[in-house]
């Protein structure tokens, strides 16, 4: 991993939350896509909130839960799972065609991206990291992601599905997070290359 935790096996109850998950990051054109869409969107629609900074743009794979949770050891078993996974899945192209709300009308609503369709090289990289960590003895909070989407802000206005011209990347890596909450930062613990192949570096999951 690039980063060395010290944990203790349980956080301190004075200790600022911070949680663990898996996810994809876009590259720079992506960002400056995803920023560009976004702000045009607001100002069309009339919205108003700040956007998630760039630096946090990603797209969660699997979220494993409160740092305090795990000690050193199984953070040791979070890398090899991820990098036994990220070393045997070719690169692929996630893709967004959308951007809307969703949760709850009513509610503090996420604007994201989507894509109505599912993208099947995600989803068999967020169950096999899954399956991966279960084998190791750790059992994340929340199940494998299926539904692809990437935060960008957090508004009070439901925002129905409105179709954009697609915006995408090709995924290279898979990178273990530490969230930083209440302080909206992201700390990098671990970075894993997946493997490079001539077709997979090419081939879209969304003809």
């Amino acid at each position: 991993m690039s980063e060395q935790l010290s944990l203790p096996g349980m956080a301190e109850s004075s200790a600022p939350l911070e949680d663990l998950f898996f996810a994809l990051l876009p590259d720079s054109e992506a960002k400056f896509l995803i920023t560009k869409t976004a702000n045009e969107f607001s100002e069309e629609q009339g919205l108003r909130g700040k956007l998630v900074d760039e630096a946090r743009y990603h797209v969660t794979a699997l979220f494993v839960g409160d740092v305090g949770m795990f000690g050193k050891t199984a953070i040791q078993s979070m890398s090899q799972a991820a990098s036994a996974v990220a070393s045997t899945t070719d690169t692929f192209r996630l893709e967004f065609n959308r951007i809307d709300g969703f949760g709850a009308r009513g509610r503090l609503s996420p604007l994201a991206l989507h894509h109505q369709h599912e993208n099947p090289a995600f989803s068999n990289l967020a169950q096999r990291l899954h399956k991966e960590l279960l084998r190791k003895g750790i059992r994340p909070k929340k199940g494998p992601s299926s539904k692809l989407h990437l935060t960008l802000c957090y508004r009070e206005t439901f925002v129905e599905a409105t179709p954009i011209t697609p915006i995408g990347w090709q995924v290279t890596e898979l990178v273990l997070i530490k969230s930083l909450l209440g302080k909206g930062q992201h700390v990098q613990l671990g970075r894993w290359p997946l493997r490079m192949t001539g077709e997979g570096t090419l081939r879209s999951s969304h003809p």
